[in-house]
């Protein structure tokens, strides 16, 4: 309950407040320019200009007052929409793997799939498990835990084409989510095999001693007009489930 209270708030810092703070802004300055228009010009001569019987000069300051209007709305517009993509790419990476977060995976497969009803083609998802995660954790500490992970995430990092992308699936999970674009199943099932034999094959020093690890994958195709984000993930949590339950885990299992 505390944990998806937190979750809540982070995303309502991340979606909402920096919104808010730049509208804030935006209007503030606009109030500041309109009172130094009142300011500057008497009410009669502002009424002049509607009527059109103003004098050119004060034409002249009513029109430097507009333009001054319109161009502090432009700044912090751009001003706004450059930080809150800044801001909003910095909160969707996963401080600890340096790969992007579960909100993103939940944006990016949205995305995905608008495109590729819209589009056509093939997409593929693989959802990676480390075996035994909670062991570890339990045996040797989250200190050490978290540097397995952060090599782990590393590795999926460098490990992927320029058309993929890859997640850590929860901010204190051991899973790790790979979109594979334009690639069918059996291709997206070479690829998690391809990891897992190489992950199996990494020997990691903890506490002076080799320690290898191995992952479950689980694979599934976007089927793009039936799916939606749940049916999907469904699918993927199903094939990891069967590789981890009944294949016996370090395995690779794939559903339609």
């Amino acid at each position: 309950m505390i944990e998806n209270l937190k979750q809540s708030f982070k995303k309502f810092k991340a979606d909402a407040l920096s919104k808010v703070f730049y509208d804030v802004m935006k209007w503030i300055v606009i109030g500041l320019t309109g009172l130094i228009i009142t300011d500057l010009l008497p009410i009669g001569t502002i009424k002049d200009f509607f009527q059109g019987t103003v004098l050119f000069t004060n034409f002249q300051v009513i029109f430097s007052c507009l333009l001054l209007i319109l161009s502090s709305v432009v700044f912090v517009s751009l001003f706004y929409n450059r930080n809150y993509r800044i801001f909003k790419e910095q909160n969707q990476i996963d401080e600890l793997t340096g790969l992007k977060n579960h909100k993103a995976l939940e944006e990016y497969i949205e995305d995905r799939l608008q495109y590729y009803r819209k589009n056509g083609g093939s997409m593929s998802i693989i959802l990676m498990d480390i075996d035994d995660f909670k062991n570890f954790n339990t045996k040797y500490g989250y200190n050490t835990a978290d540097r397995i992970l952060g090599k782990v995430g590393e590795f999926l990092g460098s490990d992927k084409r320029a058309t993929d992308e890859t997640f850590r699936k929860f901010s204190r999970g051991d899973e790790f989510v790979i979109i594979t674009n334009n690639t069918s199943l059996s291709g997206a099932v070479q690829a998690a095999e391809r990891k897992r034999i190489f992950i199996e094959s990494i020997s990691f020093m903890v506490e002076k001693t080799s320690y290898n690890l191995t992952v479950s994958c689980g694979v599934t195709a976007l089927k793009p007009l039936e799916d939606d984000y749940l049916s999907l993930t469904d699918r993927v949590n199903n094939a990891l489930l069967e590789a981890k339950n009944l294949k016996g885990k370090n395995c690779t299992r794939s559903t339609i």
